[in-house]
């Protein structure tokens, strides 16, 4: 009796085992990614509050964080894009630093220069993280250069060296970059006409415009949307240099 106990125990402690090991292989394969931005100086909403654009900081290679959080930094060197559906925290520290949580729900929609964050496999979210949107995309970069308009065609543009700065303002809606330039006949471009291409320490941007207010953009962006441009977002320009859309409202 005594033997068929302590058989029936083992055979307990082996299922829960197996139940515990279940559990925590499940758990970890549907648990949410994050991405952790250090260093951001400046995040700005646009008037239409469904996306907002982080400037003054760039994407590098990632590594383990130091003190009490258990997330992972990302050292900062170029431009990135981040999927859309994805959910964005804004935090500060202690030393008043603020920091960019990114939950990455899907990669369906990554735009190029992701390899560093497409695949990791990164730790929990911040507890001390607010949230301050559910929407789109991020899009982060600061350009400046020359544009030119280009024809439907499988020709690659000549892209001219920008000229002294003038200090009209653009409004414009990007729809993607690419580390390669594409020809104007790419299905990338679904056949549409107008659009512009854009140079910038040697990414190609693609974009609509220039438009005379958010409000045609944001229409256009409805429109293009439509036509499968799921990842467009707005931006705004003085001159060749990229500015914040809440200098727009001045």
């Amino acid at each position: 009796m005594q033997k068929r106990n302590k058989i029936t125990l083992t055979l307990v402690s082996a299922i829960l085992a197996l139940l515990a090991i279940i559990y925590l292989v499940y758990w970890f394969s549907n648990s949410t990614k994050s991405v952790l931005y250090v260093e951001v100086q400046s995040v700005d909403f646009d008037l239409t509050g469904s996306r907002f654009v982080i400037d003054g900081f760039k994407v590098g290679s990632l590594k383990l964080s130091s003190g009490n959080q258990n997330v992972y930094k990302i050292d900062l060197d170029q431009e990135v894009h981040i999927p859309v559906n994805s959910e964005y925290f804004l935090m500060k520290d202690g030393q008043s630093r603020i920091f960019i949580d990114v939950m990455l729900k899907s990669s369906d929609s990554y735009l190029n220069s992701g390899d560093t964050i497409y695949n990791v496999q990164i730790g929990p979210d911040i507890p001390r993280a607010i949230l301050i949107s559910q929407k789109e995309e991020i899009e982060v970069d600061s350009v400046s250069g020359d544009i030119k308009e280009v024809e439907n065609s499988d020709e690659v543009p000549v892209i001219e060296t920008a000229a002294e700065p003038h200090e009209k303002m653009e409004i414009r809606l990007q729809i993607f970059a690419s580390k390669a330039r594409l020809p104007m006949n790419s299905p990338k471009f679904k056949n549409q006409k107008g659009i512009k291409e854009f140079e910038e320490d040697g990414w190609f941007k693609y974009y609509f415009g220039p438009y005379d207010s958010l409000e045609e953009a944001n229409a256009k962006r409805k429109q293009i949307t439509e036509a499968g441009f799921k990842d467009s977002y707005i931006v705004a320009y003085r001159g060749n240099n990229r500015i914040s859309l809440s200098e727009l409202r001045k």
